[in-house]
């Protein structure tokens, strides 16, 4: 056997012998010495760490988990997110022009007794669409602040009726004259009317509302 022959059969011999620690080497590495074999696997062992450490963009989840539930697309345009973000908008107009004291559940309460003086707090809640906790808690609010009383019914001495004071008057009147401001602020993008139509078309959606839940009913999540 020549020099070269005996020099290569133990390379050809440990390229051919298994290995069962290293990975399987492409069939297009076949012709590698074993210390070129022996750094291919250490390069592909540290690549995989890179990899796993250091993962590329995930997968949409839809598309590693058909089953699992996705996002609804685009909230931007639902009704309820834009009912959501008017209300978001309105706040923050009511604080910036209107009143930083003065909550709009307030002003309404102000308006109403304003508006049928000497009625009692569940009348109220009536006419100002409060439910009975949050007519009680703007009450008592506004009694702390001296902006309303409560007085003996002249009709019926067995309960209380509610009755704007002097300063709640006073405080009425201060805080009208901005929410018209508001208003005006909040309705500028539109003409008259668009106003006009926007007012028409959320009170029909305000009015339908009970009919709509009395017949879904309660849905719990």
């Amino acid at each position: 056997m020549r020099d070269d022959d005996q020099r290569e059969a133990p390379c050809r011999r440990a390229r051919e012998r298994p290995n069962p620690s290293q990975p399987d080497i492409p069939e297009w590495n076949e012709a590698l010495t074993p210390p070129a074999s022996s750094a291919y696997v250490t390069i592909e062992t540290r690549e995989d760490a890179v990899n796993q450490r250091y993962p590329g963009p995930r997968r949409p989840a839809e598309e590693t988990d058909p089953g699992r539930a996705r996002p609804v697309a685009d909230l931007s345009t639902h009704p309820g997110q834009l009912a959501r973000r008017l209300q978001q908008v309105t706040y923050q107009l009511w604080t910036a022009v209107v009143s930083t004291e003065t909550t709009p559940p307030q002003f309404v309460v102000l308006n109403s007794l304003l508006a049928d003086p000497d009625i009692d707090q569940r009348t109220l809640g009536e006419r100002a669409s409060l439910d009975r906790s949050t007519v009680a808690d703007v009450v008592a609010r506004l009694v702390q602040r001296g902006l309303i009383r409560r007085v003996r019914d002249p009709r019926d001495g067995r309960r209380n009726v509610l009755r704007l004071t002097q300063r709640g008057e006073a405080t009425h009147s201060q805080v009208a004259s901005r929410v018209e401001r508001m208003n005006d602020l909040l309705l500028s993008p539109l003409n008259t009317d668009e106003r006009a139509a926007l007012r028409s078309m959320l009170t029909r959606i305000i009015e339908s509302v009970p009919a709509i839940s009395a017949a879904e009913g309660t849905a719990a999540v």
